[in-house]
């Protein structure tokens, strides 16, 4: 994980409670890739927002920072239980 993204961590915790942001490597895999599964890229952070207020704050934290997101809805077939019917925003 960049320093960057590191430094994000917190401030993601802050926002949408620990519970929320993924960091282990094992655990990110399952957003490696949407329908599209030729092309896969394991994200660096996954943060799961439960409003708009908390997307709004991610999305302006990745801002400050320069750092790219991918903010993506949970699929009904989603593997992950804990990401159905929510956005998952992969930094």
């Amino acid at each position: 994980m960049t320093a960057t993204i590191q430094a994000l961590v917190p401030r993601m915790r802050d926002i949408c409670g620990a519970g929320n942001v993924i960091t282990d490597p094992l655990e990110l895999r399952t957003y490696e890739c949407d329908g599209l599964t030729a092309h896969r890229s394991v994200p660096a952070l996954v943060v799961l927002p439960g409003s708009a207020a908390e997307t709004a704050a991610i999305v302006a934290e990745c801002a400050r920072a320069h750092v790219p997101f991918v903010a993506a809805a949970a699929a009904p077939g989603c593997p992950a239980a804990r990401c159905r019917a929510r956005t998952a925003c992969s930094l």
